[in-house]
């Protein structure tokens, strides 16, 4: 009988352990990050003032499949008050005659962004490596703000993902945006394993020290009886 009870117990920790392991394998916080970033050079220009119609779109191809957020150089010519937007989408199933699908976008106040440096984009999108991806960044109709965006020669911004630039559905020749692509990479088979021993031993620690705890007051019980 106590065999059998000590083999439920076991099986109840490792349990517990599993539950624990896919908590913290889900989580987001576990994965780690990197980010392809376009190279610094001297050679920066400014595209024409965007509107909710002139927006600026950028054609790239995804190194990896799960694209946490992009970061672009934004420049703010007067405060104003608005939201900046990107959206990101793909172009190519023409065949279906869907001329597009959404896969994710995000929104940001003007008065949060600060001209001339890095601004980051969450995104959180599923992408297929290898496979063109386009994103695009307008303002809200109402902004005053004059939002232009930096970008760089092609051949000098050293950026694989980066393909053609667009301004209001016009090709900027030889043009790339000056921004970059932060990924979440999956965990590997050793931060899994690793994961996973650690969690069957806090489990079976915690049940261990409970029982300390336990046996501790029991015994301080039965001498206050005496």
């Amino acid at each position: 009988m106590k065999k059998k009870i000590a083999g439920i117990k076991v099986a109840v920790l490792l349990g517990i352990s599993a539950l624990l392991f896919v908590m913290i394998c889900s989580s987001k916080k576990m994965n780690m990050e990197k980010t392809h970033r376009c190279a610094t050079t001297n050679q920066t220009f400014q595209t024409d003032v965007i509107t909710e119609n002139d927006t600026v779109v950028q054609k790239f191809v995804p190194a990896c499949s799960e694209l946490k957020s992009v970061i672009i150089r934004i420049n703010k010519l007067n405060d104003g008050e608005g939201k900046i937007r990107i959206v990101l989408y793909d172009a190519d199933d023409t065949a279906s005659g869907v001329p597009f699908t959404v896969y994710a976008s995000a929104e940001r106040n003007l008065n949060e962004i600060h001209s001339g440096e890095w601004e980051e984009f969450i995104l959180d999108a599923k992408l297929q490596p290898g496979k063109n991806y386009y994103f695009s960044v307008g303002v809200s109709e109402e902004s005053e703000a004059g939002i232009t965006i930096d970008y760089r020669p092609l051949q000098l911004d050293r950026i694989d993902e980066n393909q053609q630039m667009f301004y209001n559905s016009v090709e900027i020749a030889g043009a790339s945006m000056a921004c970059g692509y932060i990924y979440r990479l999956p965990l590997t088979k050793l931060q899994m394993i690793t994961y996973a021993v650690f969690c069957v031993f806090i489990v079976f620690l915690a049940d261990n020290l409970i029982h300390i705890m336990i046996n501790s007051a029991r015994n301080r019980h039965a001498k206050s009886q005496i």
